[in-house]
């Protein structure tokens, strides 16, 4: 199972979804159709929904995953933080040394889309965009001084993500923000899978 956002109208509602079946998450008593409030609610709120769900899966108010379009999971998150050099191979592949402290870099909302949905590559401003497959860890509590063996404990779920660049953007500075931070250039989902789910 996993929790999405799907458009209803021009509305982004919470939903969970399993075997190419969706239920709205206000038919298994959500307190929020938004499901970055849904997370911050805590586990009793998550887990509540996701026991509710197999039946309510199976049932009439559930529809088929693909007659929705669906959102990025989280349309309004508060930070999007991205690794950059994160394995050997990677930073062998573009020619760079490995960095002696993470290469930490933003995206925004603006850049976030859902899995399926359109990137609009900015030709009047890039001529050399790339992509990269990554796995995006969401944040489900405050996080603040982490030690490392607590660290996952804070992970509410996983998803993917879609890091899409305009390379010749990107190197024009050291902060690498003005080729990743574009309209469309963040495709996420298409949900997220709770990390319990994952072992």
């Amino acid at each position: 199972m996993m929790f999405v956002s799907y458009y209803a109208g021009d509305e982004l509602r919470a939903a969970i979804a399993a075997d190419g079946r969706l239920i709205d998450a206000a038919h298994l008593g959500a307190p929020s159709a938004n499901l970055r409030v849904l997370i911050a609610a805590g586990p009793a709120v998550t887990d509540r929904l996701l026991a509710a769900a197999p039946a309510a899966l199976a049932g009439g108010s559930a529809v088929a995953l693909a007659s929705v379009r669906l959102g990025p999971p989280i349309p309004d998150p508060d930070k999007i933080l991205c690794l950059g050099l994160n394995y050997k191979d990677h930073a062998a592949e573009a020619g760079l040394a490995l960095p002696a402290a993470p290469v930490v870099f933003p995206k925004f909302p603006n850049s976030l889309i859902g899995a399926h949905d359109d990137i609009i590559v900015p030709r009047v401003a890039t001529a050399k965009t790339d992509y990269e497959v990554e796995l995006a860890l969401v944040i489900g509590k405050r996080a603040r001084d982490v030690s490392a063996p607590d660290a996952l404990s804070y992970v509410f779920g996983y998803s993917a993500f879609n890091d899409v660049s305009a390379r010749d953007l990107q190197m024009q500075t050291s902060q690498w923000m003005p080729g990743k931070a574009i309209d469309t250039f963040a495709p996420m989902g298409p949900g997220i899978v709770p990390a319990a789910h994952i072992g």
